[in-house]
């Protein structure tokens, strides 16, 4: 089961993959096949999926920390309503001071289910926001999809 962790840094366009449910982990791909549409394919996009509950394992959350230093981009894609869990939350945290010497991150936020993404007030909206910010790294979170996510992330895309 590890060996999907296994990031190629070679890789032309690495996206980490933050999820609770199936159906998040789909929405977050889909995501990424519109970027590929969007700057007319031919991106080579690696994404490494990790499962949330996969953080609570010391060994899982060491790696998906490797991971993302040489990702590209950051998907967090929840469906439930519930605040952040601890595990993601601090491995987002720890993942701010691994990433100073590195090129620009994009972090996405995908929070939320059938009812909607979440609003920029929302306290877990908010707390990715400021992480974001306060690292340097690119954000967004759109409600509903649409041409914002599709710009950055060609930019994302095209600064590769």
């Amino acid at each position: 089961m590890a060996a999907k962790h296994n990031a190629d840094p070679a890789a032309r366009f690495c996206a980490i993959i933050v999820y609770d449910e199936e159906e998040a982990y789909r929405r977050a791909l889909r995501t990424l096949v519109d970027l590929d549409f969007q700057v007319g394919g031919g991106i080579d996009i690696r994404p490494i999926p990790w499962r949330i509950e996969e953080f609570g394992h010391f060994y899982h959350r060491a790696l998906a920390m490797e991971n993302a230093q040489a990702a590209d981009i950051i998907i967090v894609s929840v469906t439930s309503t519930v605040e952040l869990p601890e595990t993601l939350r601090q491995w987002l945290l720890d993942c701010v001071p691994h990433r100073h010497d590195r090129s620009t991150l994009l972090v996405v936020a995908l929070l939320g289910g059938s009812e909607g993404m979440d609003s920029p007030e929302s306290p877990r909206f908010q707390f990715m926001k400021k992480i974001a910010a306060e690292a340097g790294f690119d954000f967004l979170a759109p409600a509903p999809f649409g041409r914002e996510l599709s710009a950055k992330l060609v930019d994302a895309a095209c600064a590769r």
